[in-house]
């Protein structure tokens, strides 16, 4: 394999690592996001109205 095609898939690599580590933040964060606004709902006894 020439050098420049297993320096392409590395760079590859690094992005598609960084693009799944950034899709499990984003999950992560919604889910506390979730938890959060039940929490506030549950301890005000259900919706606003």
């Amino acid at each position: 394999m020439k050098e420049i095609d297993k320096s392409f898939e590395q760079v590859t690599a690094i992005i598609e690592n960084a693009r799944n580590n950034a899709y499990r933040k984003v999950n992560e964060e919604l889910i506390l996001m979730y938890q959060s606004v039940g929490k506030f709902l549950s301890e005000r006894g259900g919706f606003l109205w």
